[in-house]
């Protein structure tokens, strides 16, 4: 993801440009939403738990290469 106010690249989950500090604008799209904050902390937590299982996916890949 390329911060709009330094051009910089960061990760994809990051909230925050590394590089000048600035809120990266497509993680403010659901907060952004009026209302439904049940269902706004389900969805992010659904999220994060594919993030967080996809890493570990690809720190097992990692390992086997490795053998």
């Amino acid at each position: 993801m390329v911060c709009e106010n330094c051009h910089k690249e960061n990760r994809s989950v990051a909230k925050f440009c590394k590089w000048c500090g600035t809120p990266l604008a497509s993680q403010d799209l659901l907060d952004r939403l009026v209302g439904l904050d049940e269902v706004k902390q389900q969805l992010k937590t659904i999220v994060n738990t594919y993030t967080y299982l996809q890493s570990r996916k690809d720190i097992a890949k990692v390992r086997l290469l490795r053998l």
